[in-house]
């Protein structure tokens, strides 16, 4: 399940994955999901509608998620705060004892350098995502030719959905 403030690229990250294109123009949430599918696992990737009045609506969607997805624009710094004040929340409602896995995405990558200073460091968003207890941190953009990160967070949600995620271990040399 995907979730963030609306306009964070919720719908666009999953329009670009499933269609391999970027929609040029807003689409807000209107599909309840798409299905993957490799071998004979399926996956439903659920678009969720940012606005906090669709919260209701929001925890129906809850009852069978295997993975979040929580999302923020780098170029703005009320989405990344209501990571932590808003969604991370949310998502503790439904699994208070934290058993359903989730990953930190930070989108919007390729403004990062046209934005300047008033973008989220990949640092901070580390940091958060190390905060909360997310699986990983990834900063990545829909719109630019970043296609690895794209398709590298769907796999990744696909392994951890499946069971078959390798947590990255760190090398040690004496």
């Amino acid at each position: 399940m995907f979730l963030g403030d609306g306009t964070v690229g919720k719908s666009a990250l999953l329009l670009t994955y499933t269609q391999q294109q970027f929609p040029e123009a807003y689409t807000p949430t209107l599909v309840p999901g798409e299905i993957i599918a490799e071998g004979k696992n399926r996956l439903l990737l659920t678009d969720t509608p940012g606005q906090k009045e669709y919260k209701r609506l929001r925890m129906l969607s809850f009852k069978n998620t295997t993975v979040f997805v929580l999302l923020f624009a780098i170029d703005n710094k009320m989405s990344f705060d209501n990571v932590e004040d808003d969604w991370f929340k949310e998502i503790r409602e439904h699994d208070p004892e934290g058993k359903i896995p989730f990953v930190l995405v930070g989108t919007k990558k390729d403004v990062r350098e046209s934005a300047g200073e008033a973008c989220i460091s990949a640092k901070d968003g580390q940091a958060l995502a190390t905060k909360l207890g997310a699986v990983e941190y990834i900063e990545l953009s829909a719109k630019s030719a970043d296609r690895d990160g794209v398709s590298g967070l769907f796999t990744l949600v696909f392994n951890l959905a499946t069971g078959n995620y390798k947590k990255k271990g760190k090398c040690t040399i004496l």
